[in-house]
């Protein structure tokens, strides 16, 4: 198979023979033993991209590969896949970098050139998925730990799949998956359902420019956590200078996965966009996800100074701190989230020579309340304390 190396070892035996009860002995001497490896399998998707280059590299704290490649490279067959040993020795995660290739739109049909996709090989991963949510992920990883100084790789990648659950609440590992539309893996197909609802979006927004393209100014859309046409509310240059990308949103989204899905029966995949409204006096974030059947969402609830969250209703799930996670969804619904104000109760303590009325009042933050001290006969108020 392309792109896969072995080692082998060619060993050379030589005997000598001696006539009438002679005898002959060899000697030889050792090597050092090969570095030990394992063995990685994947795929780069856009479809299936064949002919593409990849290499795998270490990296530093900020996310970028560094020094020699340490396996590559190596070039995809036509059906995307790819193998390779990975020195054990070679702390992971690695960054893989694919470029190149040619792949079939999933929206139009028409063969396409790929450009630069990047992905992490996490510990223990024996599989690995190149595509654009991978790209995604890395793109929002970088971002983490260059505002997070002291940030691990780790933390990095985390805080990347954090951003992919906001966008579409994916049930899939997007690094470790290989995307199929054949087959029984259902998380395999989920993943090329979203693959192929990104070109019928991107389709959808600007048919007219290059469709790799396209499909990754959506990705960096996306990469800030809100699908709205925007990276952090600049807007989006699709490739080198053909363009911006119009406004879309994450049901635009949900609406092209379903779409794509739906022409195609065979990958059994629903999707649907669940929206978040907070009433006054605090928030909750992201507004609106895209999720696929059976997927969960996660929400962050955040209440003003002074106030708490009351409810959150809407959606089944549980709360955890100020992290709302849905149960495993299989349709629409609205998560609505109503906050309450702080109360806080002012208590006295009786002392000789005098009283405070009341001996106790409930204050709301930041209201203040009145307290009457009255001094017995003979003393005087020296001083008030604890408030």
């Amino acid at each position: 198979m392309k792109g896969t190396f072995r080692i082998a070892g060619l060993a050379v035996a030589v005997a000598i023979a001696g006539c009438g009860g002679g005898g002959g002995s060899s000697g030889g001497g050792g090597s050092t033993p090969a570095a030990p490896k394992s063995t990685v399998a994947g795929a780069v998707t856009k479809g299936p991209v064949g002919g593409a280059t990849l290499y795998l590299y270490a990296m530093d704290a900020a996310g970028n590969k560094t020094g020699d490649a340490v396996a590559g490279p190596i070039v995809t067959e036509a059906d995307g896949s790819w193998s390779v040993q990975v020195p054990d020795s070679v702390p992971r995660p690695l960054l893989i970098e694919s470029s190149g290739g040619t792949y079939t739109d999933e929206a139009t049909g028409a063969d396409v050139t790929a450009g630069n996709l990047n992905s992490f090989l996490p510990e223990g991963a024996q599989t690995a998925a190149v595509t654009p949510l991978s790209e995604l992920l890395v793109r929002s990883a970088r971002e983490h730990l260059a505002d997070n100084v002291g940030a691990s790789l780790e933390d990095g990648v985390n805080a990347g799949r954090d951003v992919l659950d906001d966008v579409l609440g994916v049930s899939f590992d997007p690094l470790t998956t290989v995307p199929a539309t054949s087959g029984d893996d259902a998380a395999a197909k989920q993943y090329a359902a979203v693959l192929g609802g990104l070109s019928t979006q991107a389709n959808n927004l600007s048919g007219t420019t290059d469709p790799f393209e396209t499909v990754i100014a959506l990705i960096d859309d996306a990469s800030d956590g809100v699908v709205d046409g925007k990276k952090n509310g600049g807007a989006i240059t699709i490739g080198d200078n053909a363009g911006t990308l119009p406004p879309t949103s994450s049901a635009d989204l949900a609406d092209a996965i379903n779409d794509y899905a739906e022409d195609n029966e065979e990958l059994g995949v629903t999707s649907f966009e669940v929206t978040a409204s907070a009433g006054a006096n605090g928030s909750v974030s992201p507004t609106s996800v895209s999720l696929l059947g059976g997927a969960s969402a996660n929400f962050t609830v955040t209440p003003d100074t002074g106030y708490s969250i009351d409810e959150v209703t809407g959606c089944a799930g549980s709360l955890d701190g100020q992290s709302f996670t849905t149960s495993a969804l299989e349709g629409e619904c609205d998560l609505s989230v109503t906050f309450s104000i702080n109360e806080y109760t002012v208590s006295t303590t009786s002392v000789t020579g005098g009283q405070v009325m009341p001996e106790a009042a409930v204050v709301d933050h930041g209201d203040t309340t009145q307290f009457e001290i009255v001094a017995d006969e003979g003393y005087d108020v020296v001083s008030v304390e604890g408030c």
